[in-house]
C-alpha cells in the first residue's frame, strides 16, 4: 500500500478519510459533488466504507467507500478505481446495478411505499477509459428500447469519471478537479476552490489519526 503522503484522491483510501474527517469532511465532499454535479449540494451527511452484508453469509455484500446523504436530496456513492483489469473493466456496469441495488434494499423500510424510494446517484472516478470512446462523463440512466425519446425516471443515475477524458467537452472545473483528483499535488490546484481542496487534503494527511489508520488498514 502507498503511503498516505505518496496517496492521490483517487487512492480510495485517502478519498474517504478526507470525506470522513471530522472537520473537512462535508466541505471537501460538497465542493467534489458540485464540481461533478454542476448544481448546489444542500447540507450533507457523510458516512465513509458504508458496508451491507449479503442476507446470508453466502450472498454477496458491499462495501461503498464514499456514501453521501444530502438533506432533502439525492443520495451518493462514490467510487474511486484506478484497478483497470480487463476483467474488471469488462464487469464494471453490472458492478454499478448491484451497488443500485444494495443501496436500494438499504433504504427502504418496511411498510414504505415504492414512490418514497430515494434517487441514487453512483460516481465511478476512473483512471482508465472504461468504455473506450475519451469520454470525461459518461452518464447511465434506465429508458425505453423502442421509444428512447419517452420520459422514464427511475430516480438511478450511474456517472462514470475518466480522469483523461477529451470527448463532450466537460466543463472546465471538472476537467480541473479530475486533473487534480488523479495527481493531488499543489500545482494542480490553480483555481480557489482546488486550492481550498488541497489544503484540505494536506491538512487530513498531516492528521496523526489518519496515519495510524493506513497501517491499521494494512494490518487488517
Amino acid at each position: 500500500m502507498k503511503k498516505l503522503q505518496e496517496m492521490n484522491l483517487v487512492d480510495d483510501f485517502l478519498v474517504y478519510s478526507l470525506t470522513a474527517h471530522k472537520v473537512y469532511g462535508e466541505e471537501a465532499a460538497r465542493y467534489i459533488l458540485e464540481c461533478i454535479l454542476q448544481r448546489s449540494i444542500r447540507h450533507l451527511t457523510v458516512v465513509p466504507q458504508k458496508t451491507w452484508y449479503g442476507e446470508t453469509p453466502e450472498k454477496h455484500g458491499v462495501r461503498l467507500d464514499v456514501c453521501l446523504d444530502e438533506e432533502d436530496g439525492e443520495l451518493f456513492d462514490i467510487e474511486p478505481d484506478r484497478t483497470g483489469g480487463s476483467e474488471e473493466v469488462k464487469a464494471l456496469p453490472r458492478r454499478a446495478r448491484f451497488y443500485h441495488a444494495k443501496i436500494d434494499a438499504g433504504n427502504l423500510t418496511a411498510g414504505e411505499s415504492y414512490g418514497t424510494l430515494r434517487n441514487v446517484v453512483v460516481i465511478f472516478i476512473t483512471t482508465y477509459d472504461p468504455f473506450g470512446l475519451n469520454r470525461m462523463v459518461y452518464t447511465i440512466k434506465n429508458g425505453c428500447v423502442e421509444v428512447p425519446e419517452m420520459p422514464y425516471e427511475d430516480g438511478a443515475k450511474t456517472l462514470f469519471l475518466y480522469t483523461k477524458g477529451e470527448e463532450g467537452n466537460p466543463p472546465k472545473e471538472l476537467r480541473e478537479l479530475t486533473r487534480y483528483m488523479e495527481e493531488s499535488r499543489g500545482e494542480n490546484a490553480q483555481t480557489n476552490g482546488l486550492k481550498r481542496l488541497h489544503e484540505m487534503v494536506t491538512k487530513v494527511k498531516a492528521d496523526r489519526e489518519v496515519g495510524v489508520s493506513v497501517y491499521e488498514d494494512v494490518g487488517k
